[in-house]
Formats: C-alpha cells, sequence, structure tokens
C-alpha cells in the first residue's frame, strides 16, 4: 500500500490531464511542458503545461478524495486567461 503522502497517482493523473488538453487543443502529443518562469528576482512560477507560441499556460489540479479548504484557495489564486 502506497504511503499517505505519495503523490504518484496524482502525477499519474495529471499527465492524463494534459494529454487530453493537448488533444481537445489539437496540439502535439508533449507539446505542453513543464515551464518554470521567472516573474522577478524572487518570484517564479512554475506551469504544468506551457506552449510558448500558442500563448498557452496550464496549472493541472488532481486529487482524490473531497478537496481541503487549502485546494480552493490554490484554485482562486490561479490566473486564469
Amino acid at each position: 500500500m502506497a504511503h499517505k503522502s505519495d503523490s504518484s497517482v496524482q502525477l499519474k493523473s495529471e499527465k492524463v490531464i494534459l494529454h487530453k488538453l493537448e488533444e481537445h487543443l489539437g496540439l502535439a502529443t508533449d507539446s505542453l511542458i513543464t515551464e518554470r518562469i521567472r516573474l522577478n528576482s524572487k518570484s517564479t512560477v512554475e506551469l504544468d503545461g506551457f506552449h510558448e507560441e500558442q500563448g498557452i499556460m496550464v496549472e493541472v489540479f488532481s486529487r482524490i478524495g473531497k478537496p481541503k479548504p487549502a485546494h480552493y484557495e490554490k484554485c482562486s489564486d490561479t490566473i486564469k486567461l
């Protein structure tokens, strides 16, 4: 049995979500890449999916079970374009 803090299932499901999004958008498989973008000298943001040519930035969230209050905060903090 996996440890309670094992996030391998969530990470696998995030990959599936990214692949389905690529299909939906008509993008090549694995064209949405993980990217770290420096905002200033102290801040960076890490995107789960990024496609520079198409101007796509993606944050994927996957959870097994009911979301906790912090998860709702994460969703509200995400930039939606």
